[in-house]
């Protein structure tokens, strides 16, 4: 009784997770699987990887504690069997809650970016060449493709800017850089590691790469070439960064596979 990974999970049209089926899919649903489950322990352990598949970004830890805590009243240790359809009920309307808040943050992100796209803020994070070599079978013209980007403006320069200290409240800084770079990283098998203060002026942007294929690609590319791939994680200018930039902070991008560092550099915008 597996749950599926994250990359097959279901879409809709406009690029967000499709809760609903999910959820409810009567093959490969979150929810048929708890209907599965024959006992207490069973159901805890499942409902518990469930919340944490779903629930895995840092400042979700709250509410896995509060989910956790919930499912040790529901379900404890020493659970009577016979009270198991009512476990088993109960948990599945958690999920239920889980699945309709899910929906509604789903929906209003979709919203937010209307908003953009009427203001001529919307990000277009998938039309540019330097991502495209993902999509190539050939890797020499993925090199070429990479090589080329990278005798234009890339937006990103590997030295930091020099500056005194950093304004406003870095938490919430911390908490709006998170939420943009999670919902516009360039490729679905990129894993949004952490954002955090690196250094007084400094918020590191750190991206966990696990695709061997994509790992290959970017180990045999030249430095430069590598760089370029930076500024696809690096919040567009028209976002609302440079209210955070004007404050005196700079941000740090760090593309990481899991045994190794493969590039870094400083996001860069126009004056």
């Amino acid at each position: 009784m597996s749950i599926p990974d994250k990359s097959d999970w279901p879409s809709t049209p406009d690029g967000t997770t499709d809760w609903e089926v999910l959820f409810e899919d009567l093959e490969t649903g979150l929810i048929p699987l708890v209907t599965a489950t024959k006992t207490p322990e069973e159901l805890k352990q499942l409902a518990n990887s469930i919340i944490r598949a779903v629930f895995k970004r840092k400042r979700d830890m709250s509410i896995i504690t509060k989910v956790s805590t919930f499912l040790d009243t529901l379900v404890p240790e020493d659970a009577d069997p016979r009270r198991f359809p009512t476990m088993q009920a109960g948990v599945k309307q958690m999920m239920r809650k889980v699945k309709d808040d899910r929906i509604k943050k789903a929906a209003e992100f979709v919203e937010k970016k209307k908003k953009q796209k009427q203001s001529n803020k919307k990000v277009n994070r998938r039309a540019n060449p330097v991502i495209d070599f993902f999509r190539q079978s050939n890797l020499a013209k993925a090199v070429l493709v990479l090589s080329v980007a990278a005798m234009i403006p890339l937006g990103i320069f590997l030295g930091s800017p020099e500056r005194t200290t950093g304004g406003g409240d870095v938490l919430e800084h911390i908490r709006w850089i998170d939420d943009y770079v999670f919902h516009h990283l360039p490729q679905k098998t990129w894993e949004l590691q952490s954002v955090k203060k690196s250094k007084d002026t400094e918020i590191a942007i750190s991206i966990l790469i696990t695709d061997p294929d994509h790992i290959d690609a970017i180990n045999s590319m030249k430095r430069m070439a590598r760089v370029a791939l930076l500024n696809q994680v690096c919040p567009d200018e028209k976002s609302g960064i440079r209210d955070i930039l004007d404050q005196g902070w700079n941000l740090w991008v760090v593309l990481k596979s899991p045994d190794d560092l493969l590039t870094g550099g400083t996001c860069h915008y126009e004056d």
